[in-house]
């Protein structure tokens, strides 16, 4: 009996309980070294705001990423493809206190990593929705338009995300 339990007990313990380290595991193939970022499309009416998803995603990609990113307007000869696209953006003055307001501001994009050789979508998400918040001057004469700093906020957030669905496989 008492070989039975250690045995047992040995059989439990080289099997493992099943957890790994967060952050590697991917559902990215082994074969994928390089990804090709073309800029996202914007069907909004917000000027530049494609831009600088576009590129908060290229800086994320590269800072936490193993993979050759090319940030190009035309897919050359990467292992795979990260398309987007801004498909909503809003910004509206949401609370008014002491004669500042803050305005909130939306951004809804969707995303797809295929994979060139097999054209298999390795990652997908067609509702990506981020949000931010910045404070709007209550006065003219003291007015600064700060909603570029807060879609600069937004994008690094929205990047993070992605990104890591991505690695993920979420």
């Amino acid at each position: 009996m008492r070989k039975l339990s250690l045995l047992l007990i040995l059989t439990c313990a080289c099997a493992g309980c099943g957890y790994h380290v967060a952050g590697h595991t991917t559902n990215i193939p082994a074969s994928i070294q390089s990804i090709d970022v073309p800029t996202f499309k914007n069907e909004t009416s917000r000027f530049k705001v494609e831009q600088q998803v576009t590129a908060a995603v290229v800086r994320e990609l590269l800072t936490r990423t193993k993979y050759k990113v090319r940030a190009s307007e035309k897919i050359g000869d990467a292992d795979a493809v990260l398309k987007g696209t801004i498909t909503g953006f809003s910004s509206y003055p949401v609370v008014l206190v002491n004669g500042n307001a803050n305005a909130l501001v939306n951004v809804r994009v969707k995303v797809s990593l295929i994979d060139q050789k097999t054209k298999k979508v390795l990652y997908e998400n067609n509702d990506l929705v981020f949000r931010d918040q910045y404070e709007i001057s209550g006065t003219a004469a003291n007015y600064f338009d700060e909603s570029g700093p807060g879609v600069d906020r937004l994008s690094r957030s929205l990047a993070a995300t992605l990104v890591s669905g991505i690695l993920s496989g979420f």
